[in-house]
């Protein structure tokens, strides 16, 4: 019951739990009677409008698995990218990995968080890219989520705002740290733009090179990873998504900053219970999440980040250490907006 119920609601709204009983109890002890994990009926989006109704925020998922054909032929490496539907602007995303497969070992020590950004290019406020990787072990299959986050506003005269148009007012921001065994780095949005989302993405060979942080801070989003086990130096980068401080036809977003921790006691190296979990509500339900983050800190060999994610009403971390007990913290971040 324990080890499901850290990865159920973990799950961020992605997955509806299969058996009643356990959901309630997640209900009723962590975020009271409000169903906020239970999926659309209709699919599996979800979705989030303010108070005055010009401002519209969906989350949409996919659930793959390293064995799937179209994903890899490597079952200890994964990659997905998961895309907003059409009149949406995608200004952040979500991800969980963990365990899958029949006949894996419920005790081996699971796959770790490479990336969890935005995608570019052509691409640009389409989706979200989500990576991961079995670290040091192998062998068994890797289940991952990834969940995109979208938004769209509606203007004056009440007409939804054009997606050609809204990326007029957005723009992302990046920067690459140097190369490091444990590299870390910022980006900052310019002025003249507030912060609504941002990610990381470890650029790792060999070995790899794992994330620890991908979160906001003011109007900074930061980010760190780290080798394990093995030296494997690489280099991350940071990605900040900012909105224009006055958007035409439409007015001001009023945007926050919400965050919490979580000290992690250690388990035995390849328990579930090294999987720490934590949460953290919008203080107002006037305001909405774009973008959830996450940083697990650590006293000795290391804790990853395995998941980070929300279902528009609150948010969630996940870390665990890998082959070597660890403690630390856990920290969840949010951004929230409303209409200003």
């Amino acid at each position: 019951m324990k080890k499901f119920f850290f990865l159920t609601i973990l799950t961020l709204g992605f997955i509806s739990c299969e058996k009643d009983n356990i959901e309630n109890e997640i209900h009723n002890e962590k975020i009271g009677n409000e169903n906020f994990l239970e999926k659309s009926s209709a699919s599996n989006d979800k979705y989030w409008t303010d108070i005055t109704g010009r401002i519209e925020i969906i989350e949409t998922f996919d659930v793959v698995h390293s064995t799937d054909p179209v994903i890899s032929s490597n079952i200890n490496y994964i990659k997905h990218t998961t895309r907003i539907p059409e009149g949406y602007v995608c200004i952040g995303g979500a991800a969980q990995v963990s365990r899958s497969g029949s006949g894996v070992d419920p005790n081996s020590p699971g796959a770790l968080l490479t990336i969890s950004a935005p995608t570019t290019g052509s691409d640009e406020y389409k989706g979200w890219s989500v990576e991961a990787k079995a670290h040091l072990y192998g062998g068994y299959e890797i289940k991952l989520t990834v969940g995109a986050i979208g938004i769209r506003l509606k203007d004056d005269d009440g007409n939804y705002i054009p997606v050609n148009v809204l990326k007029e007012s957005l723009r992302v921001f990046s920067n690459t740290s140097s190369v490091a065994s444990h590299p870390s780095t910022s980006v900052s949005v310019s002025n003249g733009y507030k912060m609504i989302g941002g990610g990381a993405k470890v650029n790792w060979s060999g070995a790899g090179n794992l994330l620890t942080a991908s979160y906001p801070e003011g109007n900074s989003w930061n980010v760190k990873s780290k080798d394990h086990g093995v030296s494997s130096p690489a280099s991350i980068t940071a990605y900040a998504i900012g909105i224009k401080n006055i958007i035409p036809n439409f007015g001001s977003l009023d945007t926050m900053v919400i965050s919490d921790c979580r000290t992690v006691i250690t388990g035995d190296e390849l328990e579930d219970v090294s999987f720490p979990w934590d949460s953290s509500y919008p203080y107002n339900t006037e305001y909405g999440i774009t973008s959830p983050g996450g940083k697990s800190t650590f006293n000795g060999a290391g804790r990853m980040l395995t998941g980070i994610g929300s279902n528009l009403q609150f948010a969630a971390a996940l870390s665990k250490d890998h082959g070597w007990a660890d403690s630390g913290q856990i920290c969840t971040y949010t951004i929230g907006v409303k209409k200003e």
